[in-house]
């Protein structure tokens, strides 16, 4: 053992003494030759021109280099001359302690400059050039198995001061500031110390923190890290375990970030952020075996217009596999919040929107599972429950929507239109998206009210355009109130359709078809009953384009228990007779409503009556045709409809006609009139103004 020892100590004698023979050699050359391998060295490695104005080189037990002035070319296509600038620069290492296996470091570097940017081409200043063509020989990445660094190192102090760094883009549109007051790593015992104290587009930053035992880093071992800082008013701390780095990194760290406003973030990027309010982050980033992953996220936004929480995990952080995550979200004014991106819909949006998804899968396939979509707005509640399959591709949508409407006024705002209240709607549906088109299939809504039952059934094509609308509508009408007839009346007002709603019916029933879209909605296959005091009208065709009411061509027919029950319809009070059949087809063109194949029969003790008629303006009432028959019993007999008593003859057979000139309302209707009895025949040819 005294052996081992004496030979131990010879040998650390002779390196201590090999250690003074270099120290002696090289204080031999000159700083000038120094300075001169150097900056040779520096541009055969960089291909750029590098100036150093002095350098010092001091060789004791200390090996201390201090330089001054030194300077970097930019590369050929910038406008700035210098990519790199140091003021002084200072470095030292412990030539002793590398005898125990130990590099202790030291550098101070004041007022650097430095400029990174890029060309129009996207190519880096940064990327340097060895000037050398030839190929390089591969460097063979090191195996797990080849041992670490002989030595362990020490960074006894690392200071940047004064200094400034320069992001500069292309389009010169966009660029970043960093001010470095102070940056500095130092180790006074065995942890590191990290502190910094920075601007960057005019928002402040500290950070500070422990490194833990940097010596044994890289391959050997972890250590504890704990960072605090923060950014313009946002506030940063980390935690955890790092280390060893490599040859994978390994890490173990939780990091909590409060987010008070977002304009720091936004002055650092140099992008515009959007600032919804208040936002909490936390997570866990854990490395092992060359993957990153992240777990606990929990983030909770807390905003004006805007509330929401993500919580989950990504197994694959670089490659964004293995996405677990649960987002929920309440959104207070919707329409706000789509304006902070440019966003706007022709029509008026909710107020409140509440959204929860689960979102599952990664860059290749990401779908959102248990989709839940709650949109409310007074005396609207909307709700969607679904899927969303490849969220970053075709974007497939399905699900189950369902809908309660207090009233079909609400629906005014946003469909711009003065809906009439005719009572509150259901609705299902399914809701589903391909190819940007939104489709409502299935549909099945219900509108109800103590005198109104309406029941539709079918889908639109897409949902957001409403083009490709096909619905099947049945409607039971028991009852219209004064305040019913005002607002559709306003409805029809509009569309400038001027419609004698005077007329409507007491009751009815319609079923419909209806297709198209919004510019254009068609009415097919329809049939229609109406009932009002005494009167019952049947109704079967269709309408093209009703918004506009372009072509309309409906068969009728009509039964009333009296003529008296047709006084409103004529303008004038008619008597009490039998029953009245009538039947005719209705056609329009150009908004004018033309009356077809009229033909009516009126029977009643001691007469009947048949009419035949064409009324070209059936709203005004003009370009009339018509031919009427009667067969009389007795002139008596039409004692109810002359509200007189007429004498007792024998039967009378009358025919008339009526004609007037459309073109012309001006022009007096002809009418003719001839009677005939047993032995008398009279006629009257005349003109009604």
């Amino acid at each position: 053992m005294k052996k081992a020892v004496q030979i131990g100590g010879y040998i650390i004698a002779g390196l201590a003494a090999l250690v003074v023979l270099i120290i002696i050699v090289l204080k031999l050359i000159s700083d000038n030759q120094y300075k001169e391998w150097v900056i040779s060295a520096a541009q055969s490695a960089t291909g750029r021109e590098v100036t150093i104005e002095s350098l010092e080189l001091d060789f004791n037990t200390t090996d201390k280099a201090t330089a001054s002035r030194l300077q970097m070319a930019n590369a050929s296509w910038s406008k700035n001359p210098h990519m790199l600038r140091i003021d002084t620069m200072e470095a030292e290492i412990r030539l002793l302690d590398l005898i125990s296996g130990v590099a202790d470091l030291r550098a101070i570097i004041s007022g650097l400059k430095a400029i990174s940017e890029t060309s129009v081409e996207g190519v880096s200043n940064w990327s340097l050039s060895t000037g050398d063509d030839a190929e390089q020989p591969e460097i063979e990445q090191q195996k797990e198995s080849e041992p670490g660094l002989p030595i362990d190192f020490i960074i006894r102090e690392f200071r940047i001061s004064n200094s400034t760094i320069d992001y500069l883009q292309a389009d010169e549109n966009s660029s970043v500031n960093a001010l470095i007051n102070e940056f500095s790593i130092v180790t006074p015992e065995t942890d590191a110390i990290i502190n910094l104290d920075a601007t960057v587009n005019s928002t402040p930053i500290q950070i500070s923190g422990n490194l833990g035992q940097l010596s044994g880093l890289i391959y050997d071992q972890s250590s504890a890290l704990k960072l605090d800082g923060k950014v313009g008013e946002n506030t940063i701390a980390i935690k955890g375990d790092w280390g060893p780095l490599l040859p994978d990194p390994a890490l173990n760290l939780k990091a909590d970030i409060d987010i008070l406003a977002k304009t720091p973030l936004a002055n650092i990027l140099g992008i515009d952020i959007i600032d919804f309010g208040a936002m909490k982050f936390s997570s866990r980033l854990v490395a092992r075996e060359g993957q990153f992953s992240i777990s606990e996220i929990v983030t909770n936004l807390d905003g004006s217009v805007s509330d929401f929480s993500i919580t989950g995990s990504i197994d694959d952080l670089l490659n964004l596999k293995g996405i677990q995550i649960t987002t929920r979200a309440e959104t207070i004014e919707l329409a706000s919040l789509l304006g902070k991106f440019n966003i706007e819909f022709p029509v008026a949006l909710p107020p409140k929107v509440d959204i929860v998804a689960v979102i599952d899968g990664g860059l290749d396939n990401l779908d959102a599972s248990n989709i839940e979509v709650i949109v409310a707005d007074q005396g609207v509640d909307i709700e969607f429950k679904g899927y969303l399959e490849n969220a970053l591709d075709a974007r497939e949508i399905e699900g189950q929507l369902t809908a309660h409407i207090d009233s079909t006024s609400i629906l005014s705002k946003y469909a711009e239109l003065p809906l009439p209240d005719l009572g509150s709607v259901d609705i299902r549906a399914n809701l589903v998206s391909k190819d940007n088109q939104v489709s409502l299939k299935n549909l099945d809504a219900k509108l109800n009210s103590e005198n109104i039952q309406m029941n539709v059934t079918g889908g639109i094509e897409d949902l957001v355009t409403a083009q490709g609308i096909q619905l099947q509508m049945s409607t039971d009408i028991r009852s219209l109130s004064e305040q019913n007839i005002t607002e559709i009346q306003a409805l029809l007002d509009h569309f400038e359709v001027n419609a004698p709603l005077e007329y409507l019916p007491g009751s009815a029933r319609l079923n419909a078809l209806f297709e198209g879209d919004l510019k254009r909605l068609n009415i097919s296959n329809f049939d229609a009953v109406a009932n009002d005091q005494g009167i019952n009208v049947s109704l079967n065709g269709k309408i093209e384009d009703i918004l506009k009411t372009i072509d309309v061509d409906t068969e009728f027919t009509i039964k009333a228990d009296s003529l008296s029950s047709l006084s409103k319809y004529a303008g004038l009070e008619l008597p009490a007779t039998d029953e009245l059949e009538a039947s005719g087809q209705v056609k329009s063109s150009n908004k004018t409503y033309k009356l077809n194949d009229l033909q009516a029969s009126l029977n009643a003790p001691g007469f009947n009556l048949e009419l035949d008629a064409i009324v070209n303006d059936l709203l005004n009432i003009s370009g009339i045709n018509a031919q009427l028959k009667s067969e009389i019993d007795s002139l008596s007999s039409l004692s109810v409809i002359a509200k007189t008593d007429l004498p007792q003859t024998d039967p009378v057979s009358v025919s008339a006609s009526l004609v007037s000139n459309l073109e012309d309302a001006s022009d007096p209707a002809a009418i003719s009139v001839t009677a005939t009895s047993k032995e008398t025949k009279i006629r009257l040819d005349t003109n009604l103004s």
